[in-house]
């Protein structure tokens, strides 16, 4: 089994939560092409 965690930072001024999504989407997706076990 092998474990991809995309991890993002929300502001205290962020205003969008669709901002932070977004982050973390592409997160997971750098740690997912880096190979298997991966940390973004």
């Amino acid at each position: 089994m092998t474990v991809s965690v995309g991890i993002a930072f929300s502001e205290p001024d962020q205003d969008s939560i669709s901002h932070f999504l977004i982050q973390a989407d592409h997160a997971l997706y750098r740690a997912k092409s880096s190979g298997k076990t991966a940390l973004s």
